[in-house]
């Protein structure tokens, strides 16, 4: 009966030093995880696509350790700017994820902002820049600087929708020259312009605001 008295404390105590080692093995490794190190872009406009630029997560691995990782646009999932609205698009790393909102707008042109491209499309030397005064009349420069004291063209437009953009269509009877702009987003435009004369002669800029 001692002999077996003495087993069972000994099972006991050796039971006490295997739990809490057991135990601080389940549960003192932590968990792996993401989270946003470094922000990328969350406003767009329609149609855009996902940019990851700048962004970084930190990824914790179950022992603890840390390791920063650029964000690539593989790792997104969920993102749709084909309607406007507020949502949520999911970064995932390693079998991680994690939610990240962002916003897509349609955006309308700035008054008497200027917003340019670089290296002319239009024919000279230099930078292209164009501005809207009001709702109806925009003025393009090109080859000089944004001031707008001779403008090539003062073009009348008219408002409308292209592709669900906000959009503006103008036509220079002198030359011929037709004019299609859609606002992309906040600080972005494009511009395409063509001559009935020279179909040809046409081409597709994007012009970023002047800070």
């Amino acid at each position: 009966m001692k002999k077996f008295n003495k087993t069972i404390i000994s099972l006991a105590l050796l039971l006490v030093l295997i739990i809490p080692i057991f135990v601080s093995g389940c549960f003192s490794g932590s968990k792996e995880k993401i989270e946003i190190l470094s922000e990328f872009r969350t406003e767009y406009g329609i149609g855009e696509q996902v940019d990851v630029l700048n962004g970084k997560i930190q990824y914790t691995d179950k022992s603890g350790n840390k390791t920063p990782v650029v964000i690539t646009s593989d790792m997104i999932s969920g993102f749709d700017s084909s309607t406007v609205g507020n949502k949520t698009m999911i970064v995932s790393y390693v079998g991680n994820s994690i939610l990240v909102e962002y916003t897509v707008a349609r955006y309308d042109i700035e008054l008497n902002t200027v917003y340019y491209h670089a290296n002319s499309v239009m024919g000279n030397s230099g930078n292209d820049y164009v501005k809207f005064t009001n709702q109806n009349t925009l003025l393009i420069s090109t080859g000089y600087s944004p001031n707008f004291d001779n403008p090539i063209f003062t073009v009348e437009v008219s408002k409308g929708m292209e592709n669900d953009r906000i959009a503006y269509t103008g036509y220079v009877e002198q030359g011929g020259v037709e004019f299609l702009l859609t606002v992309v987003n906040k600080n972005t435009i494009n511009l395409y312009f063509g001559t009935t004369s020279l179909p040809g002669n046409e081409a597709t800029f994007d012009l970023v605001k002047l800070v």
